[in-house]
């Protein structure tokens, strides 16, 4: 093994250490908004790290804004694929959105499969690997990778719908797409069970006002700093409604026509605690 080699071995890697979470809520009518928030600490091994790796991404012109936990740039690279076939999209109705996801999905998987497996066999790059696969009689050892294949990121995908409803998905590391919209709230990344914990605790819920909300993400996002491997008092929160969004971080901790600030949210924090916060209001 090589030495750049093991270096991905090495544990913590930076691409584990993270929080991204994901929650829907109500200003005007019931799940008209999301917020997405996420830490920036990464680290590579026990040799030095970094308290600026973004792990948030806008793409207003598509409609998408994400979330992603592993491998940032794998993260990346998907996020234009799913862009792309979204612009595709003749209507945004849920099925159109839910379908152009899935394909961009498999279309990553398939880009990822000839990058890092195929290399590893004699093949000839300009024929088709399946019928040069059958020759040498490996085609189902082959589609064995591909069942095993990881794409090596996690992503929570906020859009909107054609109503103006946000949709909420989870795009595992394994193709797997989760509609999370009703339940209004999934977490990912090494902290991510504590702050689910946290957003169940707060009985969180794709009717709860804006601030209510915000406030339960800033909660758990505290709540996950109990994992060394998230980022603490370095909160990336980005609030999206159909016709605005707003990233609030400790460089741009609020905005004029913002209705959340992050000095608001910390004031309450210290206000509350862990009692309940039913005077923050109801949508």
């Amino acid at each position: 093994m090589t030495r750049e080699r093991a270096r991905r071995h090495l544990w913590p890697w930076c691409d584990w250490m993270t929080i991204g979470i994901g929650v829907v809520c109500t200003v005007r009518y019931p799940g008209d908004h999301f917020i997405l928030a996420s830490d920036q600490l990464g680290s590579f091994g026990d040799g030095f790290s970094t308290r600026t790796h973004g792990k948030l991404f806008c793409d207003p012109e598509n409609m998408m804004f994400a979330v992603c936990a592993d491998n940032c740039s794998h993260a990346a690279e998907l996020l234009p694929c799913i862009g792309k076939h979204w612009k595709a999209m003749p209507n945004r109705g849920v099925g159109h959105i839910e379908n152009g996801l899935q394909m961009a999905v498999f279309e990553y998987k398939s880009n990822r499969f000839a990058r890092d497996v195929i290399p590893n066999y004699p093949f000839d790059p300009s024929s088709d690997w399946q019928e040069q696969a059958n020759k040498l009689g490996i085609r189902k050892e082959l589609f064995k990778q591909w069942n095993n294949l990881s794409i090596g990121c996690q992503l929570l995908v906020g859009t909107f719908d054609m109503s103006g409803m946000a949709q909420l998905y989870f795009v595992d590391s394994d193709c797997r797409i989760l509609p999370f919209t009703s339940s209004g709230f999934w977490a990912i990344g090494s902290g991510s069970d504590n702050a689910l914990f946290w957003l169940a605790y707060r009985q969180q819920h794709l009717g709860m006002n804006l601030l209510r909300s915000a406030y339960h993400v800033y909660e758990s996002k505290i709540m996950a700093e109990q994992s060394p491997h998230v980022g603490r008092d370095d909160i990336n929160l980005l609030i999206c409604s159909r016709e605005k969004w707003w990233l609030l971080e400790n460089r741009t901790p609020s905005f004029p026509d913002c209705p959340i600030s992050l000095a608001k949210l910390k004031e309450a924090q210290e206000k509350f605690g862990p009692q309940g916060t039913d005077s923050l209001g109801k949508a």
